[in-house]
């Protein structure tokens, strides 16, 4: 109780903090820990450092607001804490793969490629601190519930475990932004997608079209082929593609994040990038 209590105030003020100047020691003394406490537990829940939680969530700030303000660039790098324009784009292309100044020219809808960590309520963890990464579904399930006759797809990358073993997490940091990158140019107008595992992605495509949610799928798995790159080198990236439908009488918005769940492990033993449909419309 007492880690789940200090982690939960070291997020919020992370959260609340993301634009001011902070040390990791400011980060400890509000979660009532030592740096050393604080860094032990944070990697053994979330498998991140404080630090590097922290860099990513201030890159996501600021992704949107290069989307959504007519900020200067300059401005946004010193409200993400960056003493120069130069040494945050050259972090941001890190994460996004592209720099600033294009993410604002292509127009990138969707921000939240680190979104806020979450711990889960306690009715959900028992007695027991959770060692998987969480993210704060509520709003997914709001638009979930508000989405009732439409298709919801789920994306999961492909073999992201072994990436990170074998060719270091900088080449799964770049597989996953590319996924990104992928399902921002592949939706259409009005829909909407989150990150919702480590290496999955939903999207609601506030649609009843089914060959508009294939369409979808197919863009979204035909970049498999393209090179990413990442400082050492490059990887290809294939995802697996789930498509359910969220029934009109839906009580439980976890039932429908089940059905692509499901079809997306079809796709999974169907060879991978390629996608499934779960029959229930």
């Amino acid at each position: 109780m007492i880690a789940f209590l200090s982690l939960l105030r070291a997020l919020e003020f992370i959260e609340e903090k993301i634009h001011d100047p902070f040390s990791i020691e400011d980060v400890a003394n509000a979660a009532y820990l030592s740096v050393s406490q604080l860094n032990r537990t944070f990697a053994h829940v979330f498998r991140s450092s404080p630090a590097n939680y922290i860099l990513k969530r201030r890159l996501c700030v600021a992704a949107k607001e290069l989307a959504e303000t007519e900020q200067s660039i300059l401005d946004i790098a010193l409200g993400a804490q960056f003493g120069a324009a130069e040494s945050f784009s050259r972090a941001f292309k890190r994460q996004f793969l592209v720099s600033p100044s294009q993410y604002r020219r292509e127009g990138k809808r969707f921000h939240e490629l680190y979104p806020p960590y979450a711990l889960p309520d306690r009715e959900e963890r028992g007695t027991h601190m959770t060692t998987q990464k969480q993210y704060n579904r509520d709003i997914l399930h709001e638009k979930i519930l508000a989405s009732k006759g439409t298709y919801i797809l789920m994306a999961d990358m492909d073999h992201l475990m072994e990436m990170n073993e074998t060719k270091g997490r900088a080449a799964g940091d770049a597989a996953l932004a590319a996924i990104f990158s992928r399902i921002d140019e592949a939706i259409e107008e009005g829909m909407v997608f989150f990150r919702t595992g480590n290496d999955d992605f939903t999207i609601l495509t506030g649609s009843d079209d089914l060959a508009l949610c294939e369409k979808v799928a197919r863009s979204i798995l035909s970049h498999a082929d393209e090179d990413v790159p990442y400082p050492d080198g490059t990887v290809k990236v294939s995802v697996s593609v789930g498509i359910g439908f969220i029934p009109l009488d839906i009580a439980d918005p976890q039932t429908a994040i089940d059905y692509a769940d499901q079809a997306m492990v079809a796709a999974k033993h169907a060879g991978r990038n390629t996608y499934r449909i779960y029959e229930n419309a």
